[in-house]
Parts: structure tokens; C-alpha cells; sequence
């Protein structure tokens, strides 16, 4: 309405914004709550409000909105293309001055005729080096727009940035001393103070923001790797990844991760090399298998004594689901997948149907996201709103979930392809096609124990019936 255009709404909405920006970035790479001290000093961690003030105007130039790329060529080829260009226009002004005239006489030659005149009857009527010039003019045209064309997509669109202030209890209406782009003095890094006009653009600020936040700076790294280890193991060795404060967790293995970190940093921040690390470590490699004993001193497993089972995130889970199947489709790169359709009735809908087709079957990392175009099963399995910040992932088990691995469409489908797919390469022949389901669900050979039970399901309800069996299993959805 008309307080939405209002100065004093936009200012209020825009310092939302820099506080969304500024606990994004300062949360997922230093592990800080820098958001906390809009208002006033930190309650728990040494950050002044007007450090807080100094962190967003570092990102005060950054706005979102329609980025135009344009073409990626050389001087030279800019050059060449333009002259070409020229000519084409001269040529073009010539030959529409003999187009008009043809079409002149055509449309004189079918009014005396009788006949009537449509934009068909016409181009029927002209001389065979007009139709010929209009179709090569169509590709010509078709042909610039597809290599010359700039694009656009939705991401940072930087603007001059305004002046910031440290605005007294966060209002936006009260403005306190100007604050320049700069860092926190408490962290030991570089110099908080980025040297940088009031009026630095917006290459200027980030740059130094980037360096400010990565060279010589043990929170990123320590916040980095803890995150890749809670990634791996469900927790990591500070249980709160985005806040490694002093209201955060404390670390249970502290000299590990700062040997994780000074690797980190020694292998030029190679993420890659920390995961080569974690998951050739015997402690990844580790069973689950309990231990009363152990499980009096440790229930939470924080000293790692075992490795905890942890089930599938709900994108890896639908991955595996359609890879098992057959039905995963590798393709790689390229615009993503919409399992939803789009209206607008004085508001912009979305209406979610069911995707079936092999470019839906893309891996779910494609998937379109849309805050009011969820999709159920994926919900079922905690996939969490994209709208918001995850650091834990919440993990529930409820009866809707193996209902949904029973019944739902995109299982079923998937146990039908699935019971299809080793019908065909194992005709009439039970016995191998169970053999071949454990081993590709749960890589490892199915015992003498299970193969009788599954001889007995598959009586009953067929290879289908086992097949879905197989895909609400235990083992198949927890990684152990």
C-alpha cells in the first residue's frame, strides 16, 4: 500500500536487509553473530555496535537484481562485428526501399484483380528475391540475437552505496556517527580498519572485506572445517557451526581442529583436502556397532568412540532412490527443474504437481526452489526452507515417512522401474534378481537367512512387493 512507498518504510526495509546480509556472511565464515549488535555492543562476544555498523557498511553497495552480462568478446571481434553490422544495415535500407515497391505492385495487382489482401495473399504476390530475402532475414536476425545477445540473471547487482551511520537501537531514523566499511577489531586478522574513502565503490569494499575475512584469520578457518566435519558426522566438534562464540557450543577436540584448520590453510584452503582427510581417518571409518559400556559415558557419542548413524538428507535420499532405480539422470550443468506450474491471480501462485519424465529425474541439488512451491516428499524427510538458515538440520522420524517410501508416487514408480529393470536382465530367475537388489542397495551380498525371507515376500507380493521392501529399508536410508 502507500506506507510501502514511503522513504522512512524503504530505509527500515533496506537495514533488515544488511542485517540478513551480515548474519549470512559473518555466520557461515567467521561463526559469529555480528547481527546481534545492531542495536547495541554484543551481549557475549567483544563486537561493538559500531563494528556491527562498520561490518554492513563493508556490503552496503550490494543489492540484488537482474545482472546484465554482455557478450564476451574480443576488440577485435567487437570491431569486425560492428562493421558487419554497418554493412548488413546499408544493405537492409536498400533492399526494404525495393520490398516496399514490390509490395506496392502486389497489393495493386490483387486489388484489381478482386482478390482480397492478407499478409498471405501478399507474400504469395512478391517476387521470389523478396520471400527469399524475408526468410534469410529471419535467421540472420534469430542467429545475432542467440550469439550476440547480452543476458541477465538474478543475482548481486551492485549500486553506489549510501552512506552509513551507526543508527541508535537500530533505528534507522536515528542516526548516530558515520561508520566506514571495515572489520572487528577483537578478531586477529588483519587490520579492522580497511583504509577506504566513505565513497569506496563497491569492488573496493569487497575486495578488502574478502581479505580482511581470509588472510590471517584463524575464525575462518577453524568455522570452515568445523562445518565440513558436521557435514560428515552429523555434529561437529563445535555442535553450533554457525556461532563459535562464547554463547556458542565448546569444542570437544579442540587441538583437532586447529589441526584441521592449520591444514586448511597450509593446503591453500583446499576443501577437498579436508575431506580426503576426514573420510580416510579411522575414526570415519568406524562401525556403528554400540557398546553398553560406552554408551554409560558417552550416550551423545561427542568423543566419538563409534560412528553415529546418520540418515540420508532428504535431497541425497531421493538421489540414491532414483540411482538405484535406474532412473537418475547424470546430466550435469545447465538451468535447473520446475516441478511446479505458475499463475498469477492479482498475486503470483504455485501449483506443485507430480514429476514424472526423465528431466525431472535430475539430481535434486537441480531442483528449483521456491518458498510456496514445496515438495511433499522431500518435506516428509526434513528438507529444510530455503528461505531460511539451516546450520542443524532438524532430524525426525515419523510414520509418514516410511508411508511416503511405501506409498508414494515416486516410490512406486521407482520400485516399478526398479522391478522392471532386473526382470529384464534376469529373466525367471528369483533367486539372482535378489541377489543383485542387496547388492546394489546395500553393496554387500544378501545372506542365507534374508534370501529366504524375501523368496517368501516375493511369493506373496512379487519382485515389485520386495523391491519396495528394499527402498523403506533401514540400512538403505541411514548411512552407518
Amino acid at each position: 500500500g502507500f506506507s510501502q512507498r514511503s522513504p522512512v518504510f524503504k530505509r527500515v526495509v533496506r537495514q533488515d536487509q544488511l542485517e540478513d546480509l551480515t548474519a549470512a556472511v559473518a555466520q557461515s565464515f567467521l561463526g559469529l553473530t555480528v547481527n546481534c549488535a545492531r542495536c547495541h555492543d554484543h551481549k557475549f562476544d567483544p563486537i561493538t555496535q559500531k563494528e556491527y555498523y562498520q561490518f554492513t557498511a563493508s556490503l552496503a553497495s550490494v543489492y540484488h537484481g537482474q545482472m546484465i552480462f554482455a557478450d564476451q568478446m574480443s576488440e577485435q571481434e567487437r570491431e569486425t562485428n560492428l562493421r558487419n553490422k554497418e554493412a548488413y544495415l546499408y544493405r537492409h535500407r536498400l533492399i526494404q526501399q525495393q520490398i516496399q515497391q514490390a509490395r506496392e505492385t502486389a497489393e495493386a495487382k490483387l486489388k484489381a484483380a478482386g482478390q482480397e489482401i492478407t499478409d498471405q495473399s501478399i507474400r504469395a504476390a512478391l517476387p521470389e528475391f523478396v520471400t527469399t530475402h524475408l526468410e534469410f532475414e529471419s535467421k540472420q536476425l534469430l542467429d545475432i540475437a542467440n550469439r550476440y545477445g547480452d543476458f541477465s540473471v538474478y543475482a548481486i547487482a551492485p549500486k553506489k552505496p549510501d552512506e552509513t551511520f551507526v543508527l541508535i537501537r537500530g533505528n534507522p531514523e536515528q542516526r548516530g556517527e558515520a561508520a566506514l566499511a571495515g572489520g572487528i577489531a577483537s578478531v586477529s586478522a588483519k587490520s579492522a580498519d580497511f583504509q577506504l574513502e566513505a565513497a569506496a565503490p563497491d569492488s573496493e569494499r569487497r575486495l578488502a572485506f574478502a581479505n580482511w575475512i581470509t588472510q590471517d584469520n584463524p575464525l575462518f578457518a577453524r568455522t570452515m572445517v568445523n562445518r565440513i566435519w558436521h557435514y560428515h558426522f552429523g555434529v561437529g566438534i563445535v555442535d553450533t557451526p554457525n556461532d563459535l562464540g562464547f554463547n556458542g557450543g565448546t569444542p570437544t577436540h579442540p587441538n583437532l581442529l586447529e589441526f584441521l584448520a592449520t591444514e586448511f590453510v597450509e593446503n591453500d584452503f583446499s576443501i577437498k583436502h579436508i575431506q580426503r582427510l576426514i573420510v580416510t581417518s579411522a575414526t570415519y571409518q568406524q562401525n556403528s556397532k554400540s557398546n553398553a559400556d560406552n554408551l554409560l559415558i558417552d550416550a551423545d557419542n561427542r568423543l566419538l568412540w563409534r560412528y553415529s548413524p546418520k540418515r540420508m538428507e532428504a535431497e541425497v535420499l531421493r538421489d540414491t532412490v532414483l540411482a538405484i532405480s535406474g532412473q537418475l539422470n547424470a546430466e550435469m550443468h545447465g538451468p535447473g527443474y520446475y516441478d511446479f506450474t505458475t499463475f498469477v491471480a492479482n498475486s503470483q501462485f504455485y501449483d506443485v504437481f507430480d514429476p514424472i519424465g526423465e528431466s525431472f529425474n535430475r539430481r535434486t541439488i537441480y531442483r528449483t526452489l521456491i518458498r510456496s512451491g514445496r515438495n511433499r516428499f522431500l518435506d516428509v524427510f526434513d528438507c529444510p526452507d530455503p528461505s531460511a538458515k539451516a546450520p542443524n538440520r532438524a532430524v525426525t522420524t515419523t510414520p509418514l515417512q516410511s508411508l511416503s517410501l511405501m506409498n508414494h508416487s515416486f516410490s512406486m514408480r521407482a520400485a516399478t522401474q526398479y522391478a522392471a529393470k532386473l526382470d529384464a536382465l534376469h529373466p525367471n530367475s528369483p533367486t539372482r534378481q535378489l541377489e543383485v537388489l542387496f547388492q546394489e542397495a546395500f553393496s554387500r551380498q544378501i545372506t542365507e537367512d534374508e534370501l529366504e525371507l524375501a523368496l517368501e515376500v516375493y511369493e506373496d507380493a512379487g519382485l515389485l512387493g520386495v523391491c519396495r521392501a528394499i527402498l523403506n529399508a533401514n540400512e538403505l536410508i541411514y548411512i552407518r
